[in-house]
């Protein structure tokens, strides 16, 4: 079964060798069941029979893709190394990043490989499940670069993604000392000034 076998495959009856006929397209056909049959030939058939099954496998012509054709994420720059990243300004929420592929099987067990192509220093990927995270590996400081846009691609090791952006603010953190415009100060008052009046700013 299915009863359109005899246009897929052929089996040299000395041999045993099964031959495929044409291409199968998966879509149509995901498996065959066969019985094959060896008698000897020598008037006494004695027959055994073997079951054989096909199992025909998708081809890997899809391209990963990213759920989202671009990300945004937050991240404050008095975080520690090992900081994730996150999906929003308040911090609470990890931003997720998730790439999929059509083709069967990666569906069923996806191995794609995410690539960072810059900043590789500052961030690094981290993986869970079907999930990937974007990590701090060394501190940011908003004083010297505000937000950092970063390229992401997957690919299953024969298709690959169209890129998709990530752009990363970072944050203000309370992390400067308030300092004067001068280290001291001199003023003079004078006898007629009346209350109220400014006598320094």
């Amino acid at each position: 079964t299915p009863a359109t076998y005899p246009e897929f495959f052929t089996l040299n009856r000395s041999t045993a060798e099964l031959r495929l006929l044409k291409s199968v397209d998966r879509e149509l056909y995901q498996r065959f069941s066969l019985v094959i049959k060896a008698e000897q030939d020598n008037g006494h058939p004695l027959p055994a029979y073997s079951k054989l099954e096909i199992e025909i496998l998708d081809e890997n012509n899809q391209a990963p893709y990213f759920q989202q054709s671009s990300y945004r994420g937050f991240v404050s720059e008095s975080s520690s190394v090992g900081t994730t990243i996150s999906a929003s300004a308040n911090l609470t929420a990890p931003l997720a990043i998730i790439a999929l592929d059509n083709d069967i099987e990666e569906t069923k067990d996806p191995q794609l490989k995410i690539t960072l192509n810059e900043y590789t220093s500052i961030f690094t990927i981290t993986t869970s499940g079907i999930t990937r995270f974007l990590t701090l590996l060394k501190p940011v400081d908003r004083e010297i670069q505000t937000n950092y846009t970063l390229t992401l691609v997957a690919t299953d090791g024969v298709q690959q993604s169209r890129p998709v952006t990530v752009d990363i603010l970072v944050i203000d953190a309370n992390d400067n000392t308030p300092t004067f415009a001068q280290v001291s100060y001199s003023v003079e008052i004078f006898t007629n000034m009346l209350p109220g009046e400014t006598v320094l700013q």
